[in-house]
């Protein structure tokens, strides 16, 4: 092409980029600013918790199966409902204690896996769910027990 050919729409160099998910990023260590880091971890320090706690990455936390860990030394399971609403509660069978981390997930149900308990996305008397909120890039669960701060 000569250089004194105006380029046209479809030959140009430089293209819209499409916007995607903040949220479906990947992130890179490249991309890490430390002092923007430290600022914001200062910032999130100083305000109140509400007992509210990171427990996961929204991606992980699935409505096939549970996903278990710890708040606070406290054992807490995960799971999403078939609304795909996050659903945490204390990781123990409220019958035996069985770990509910190894149960399954059936129709938004946590089932136990040793003797098939069903736990309701809504807990029973014995087995009370905890709050949980999915912001799209964290799963937070409202620990009231353990957190020591009046609840938000």
């Amino acid at each position: 092409m000569a250089d004194d050919q105006p380029l046209r729409p479809g030959r140009w160099p430089l293209r819209t980029v499409p916007r995607g998910r903040w949220s479906a990023q990947t992130p890179t260590a490249d991309d890490a600013d430390p002092a923007l880091i430290a600022a914001a971890l200062k910032r999130a320090l100083a305000r109140p918790s509400g007992n509210w706690f990171v427990v996961a990455s929204s991606r992980v936390v699935r409505t096939d199966r549970p996903l278990g860990t710890k708040v606070a030394g406290r054992e807490v399971v995960l799971w999403r409902d078939r609304t795909g609403r996050p659903v945490a509660g204390p990781g123990a069978c409220p019958h035996l204690g069985a770990p509910l981390a190894e149960g399954r997930v059936i129709d938004g149900c946590l089932t136990c896996r040793w003797h098939g308990l069903r736990l309701p996305a809504e807990g029973t008397e014995e087995w009370r769910t905890l709050p949980a909120y999915d912001d799209g890039v964290l799963v937070w669960v409202r620990h009231d027990r353990v957190g020591g701060e009046t609840p938000l």
